[in-house]
């Protein structure tokens, strides 16, 4: 088995498979053999998966397409009962360490779903007049457990934020639900001050509650 065949399967599996699979995949050798797993999180009532840009569904020994009938029956299977609420999702974000050089800064960020219905995978990214950085995806399952990080130089010029402020830095967060995005802005001070290393930047706690918006 090469070097990259399993770096490679991750990447196809992740590349060809809606919203993308990031399974932890593991090398057994046994003998003159080596087994290769993928562990898998179980899927949510409602979460529908594509593979190839096609919806598949176990029947006995094969693979078989679903019908558009039988992704209805999917989808609305784990539907709340009349009357019922669904709990919004909440998060948690928290500063989990960062390298204060002015011209690399670093911050790292932990986060964490505090309550609501379990979101299977989010999107997330820092911003502010000072940052400017696409979104980013995580799995569900790798919430609380991975370093979220992103290199700024701040020497270059600021942008204009309308919900953040100079001396502050966002971290945002994304999920869709019932058809819509929500998001969730959490907002900590920055400070900056001087070493002999150079200017140095640091993070404070967080400045207020979450802000919770929706966008289509």
């Amino acid at each position: 088995m090469g070097g990259n065949t399993i770096e490679n399967f991750a990447n196809k599996l992740r590349s060809q498979t809606q919203p993308p699979l990031s399974p932890v995949i593991e090398k057994i050798c046994l003998d003159t053999k080596t087994l290769v797993t993928a562990f898998v999180m179980k899927s949510q009532p409602r979460e529908l998966f594509y593979a190839f840009n096609r919806p598949f569904i176990r029947v006995g020994n094969t693979n078989q397409t679903m019908t558009p009938m039988e992704q209805k029956s999917r989808l609305s299977s784990g539907f709340q009962p009349s009357g019922s609420v669904i709990t919004t999702p909440r998060f948690e974000i928290k500063n989990d360490g960062f390298d204060g050089l002015e011209s690399a800064f670093r911050p790292g960020w932990k986060i964490t779903q505090e309550s609501g219905e379990f979101v299977p995978d989010l999107e997330w990214r820092i911003r502010g007049p000072r940052f400017n950085m696409n979104w980013s995806w995580i799995s569900g399952s790798g919430l609380g457990k991975q370093r979220l990080a992103e290199t700024f130089d701040l020497r270059s010029e600021t942008r204009p934020d309308e919900l953040i402020e100079d001396n502050e830095i966002g971290v945002e967060i994304r999920f869709q639900l019932a058809g819509r995005w929500h998001h969730e802005l959490h907002k900590f001070p920055i400070t900056n001050s001087f070493h002999a290393k150079g200017s140095m930047w640091d993070v404070g706690r967080k400045v207020s509650q979450p802000l919770r918006f929706l966008s289509d």
